[in-house]
């Protein structure tokens, strides 16, 4: 090898070398841009996932004044409305910013977030059929307010166990964790006694 640089032409080296400086260089701007990137992709998604555990306290915090709500309704019996049994006790706006966070930018929290949005559609049917003066049992409001509970929590823990993987902070892979303190949710319509 060094016999070819003793034999080639003054010219060849200077070439070679001034390409391998080249390659180096764009190596070197290529490699910055991509930290760089990943940098501000990382604190982006770090603000969304402040963002949706920020909601997640908000949902609980909402869901403690629902649940005294329809408990005030059980007590008082169908006759009166209390104004937490309005559209508003759905929490439909709340779990519409969650759901678009989630899709948006967090695929991975997907299972922990439909059995929260299920817990969540028991408790719209619990409402919905006191709102219709309907009687449901106290035992079926409490599961339904427990399994929801849970589940908001599940999804937190997702989070804070797995934020270095959902912003993408991680230089290697690790497995995600799953919050396994599911309470089992029956169907929405099975679950209530008639």
């Amino acid at each position: 090898m060094l016999a070819w640089f003793h034999s080639a032409p003054a010219g060849l080296v200077s070439l070679l070398t001034a390409f391998m400086a080249a390659f180096v260089a764009l190596a070197v701007v290529v490699l910055t841009q991509w930290i760089l990137n990943r940098r501000q992709r990382a604190e982006l998604l770090a603000k969304k996932l402040e963002e949706i555990y920020v909601l997640l306290n908000q949902a609980a915090s909402d869901n403690i004044q629902r649940y005294q709500a329809i408990f005030a309704k059980l007590r008082n019996g169908a006759e009166t409305s209390p104004a937490g049994l309005e559209p508003s006790a759905y929490h439909l706006d709340l779990h519409k910013k969650i759901v678009m966070y989630v899709r948006l930018y967090f695929p991975l929290l997907g299972p922990a977030h439909q059995h929260m949005f299920r817990c969540n559609n028991r408790i719209s049917w619990i409402v919905h059929r006191l709102a219709s003066g309907e009687q449901v049992e106290q035992k079926d409001v409490l599961e339904a307010f427990g399994a929801y509970g849970d589940s908001l929590r599940n999804l937190e823990q997702e989070i804070i166990d797995n934020k270095s993987l959902l912003v993408g902070d991680r230089a290697w892979p690790r497995r995600y964790k799953v919050a396994n303190n599911h309470t089992p949710v029956p169907d929405t319509a099975e679950g209530l006694n008639p």
